[in-house]
C-alpha cells in the first residue's frame, strides 16, 4: 500500500471517530441516522475526500512540470542509449520533428511503416494509432517511456524509434545465421516468421533463396545422406515455407512440407 493511501484512511478513521463522539458517541438515536453519522458528517467526509484528492492531483501536476521544466533545453544523445539509431535516422528525425519535445517520446518514419498494427498493439499508453494505413503518433505526451513499439517493429530498418530515452533498448530476438540463411546447426536453415524478419515479401525471397542455396550445394557434391529419402524439409507452410516449397519444385529436389501436423 502506497503511505499516501494509508494516510488518508488513518484520517477518514480520524474523521468518523470525531464526528461519533461530537454526535452523542453510542446514543441509540444516532444509530437510526445512515451509517450512524449526522448529515454534517457526511458533509465533512465527502469534503475530506474532494480536498484530499485536489491536493494529490495538483501534487503531481506540479512534479510532472517539474520534470519537464527540468529537461527543456537538454537533449539526450539518442544514439548512447538507443543504439538502433544510425546517423542517417537522426538527421531524419531532425527533418520530421524540427520542433520536438526533449522528452522520451517516438517517431514514426512514414515511407517504412507497412501498417502492421505491431508498435500500435505493442504500446500499452494508446500513443500510437493507425491512420491512413500507417501508423501516427496520436498522444505524444502520453509516452511513458515503454520502448516496446520500437522493439516489436519488424521492419529493418525500424518504422517507429523513440528518442530522448534514457533507457537501454533491446534488439528483438533472432536466431543466428549467416548469409545463407543457415543456423550453427549444418543443415538447418532458419527463414519467413521465425527469423525475425516477418515481412512476406521478405519471408517470400529468403524461401527462394534458401532453395537454391541447397541446390547449389547438392550439385556441387555436397551429396545428401545415402539412407536420406528427401533434399528438403519444410517446416511450417507460410510465406517463406511456399516459396521454399515451389522452388524446390522447380529445381526438382524431394521434399516434403510439415504444416500443423498435416505433410
Amino acid at each position: 500500500m502506497k503511505r499516501s493511501y494509508l494516510l488518508i484512511t488513518i484520517a477518514l478513521l480520524l474523521v468518523l471517530l470525531g464526528i461519533n463522539i461530537l454526535s452523542g458517541g453510542s446514543d441509540s438515536s444516532a444509530r437510526k441516522l445512515p451509517g450512524g453519522l449526522p448529515w454534517y458528517g457526511w458533509v465533512g467526509v465527502c469534503a475530506l475526500l474532494v480536498v484530499a484528492g485536489a491536493s494529490f492531483a495538483l501534487a503531481d501536476a506540479a512534479r510532472a512540470r517539474r520534470l519537464l521544466l527540468a529537461s527543456k533545453g537538454k537533449k539526450f544523445e539518442a544514439e548512447e542509449f538507443n543504439t538502433q539509431i544510425t546517423v542517417e535516422d537522426l538527421e531524419l528525425i531532425k527533418q520530421l520533428e524540427p520542433n520536438a519535445p526533449a522528452y522520451a517520446h517516438p517517431v514514426i518514419f512514414p515511407d517504412r511503416c507497412i501498417g502492421c498494427h505491431a508498435c500500435v498493439e505493442a504500446c500499452p499508453h494508446d500513443v500510437l494509432a493507425i491512420v491512413g494505413g500507417i501508423a501516427k503518433v496520436v498522444a505524444r505526451d502520453q509516452c511513458m517511456e515503454d520502448t516496446s513499439c520500437q522493439v516489436e517493429c519488424p521492419v529493418n530498418p525500424k518504422a517507429c524509434i523513440v528518442v530522448n530515452t534514457t533507457k537501454k533498448i533491446k534488439s528483438r530476438p533472432a536466431p543466428t545465421r549467416d548469409a545463407a540463411f543457415m543456423t550453427n546447426v549444418p543443415g538447418c536453415y532458419i527463414i519467413g516468421d521465425v527469423s525475425g524478419t516477418p515481412l512476406i515479401k521478405n519471408a517470400a525471397n529468403e524461401g527462394a533463396d534458401v532453395i537454391k542455396h541447397i541446390a547449389r550445394e547438392l550439385s556441387n557434391g555436397s551429396a545428401p545422406e545415402p539412407k536420406a529419402e528427401l533434399d528438403v524439409a519444410i517446416i511450417g507452410i507460410g510465406p517463406a515455407g511456399l516459396s521454399a516449397a515451389i522452388a524446390a519444385q522447380q529445381q526438382n529436389l524431394r521434399y516434403a512440407g510439415i504444416e500443423q501436423d498435416k505433410a
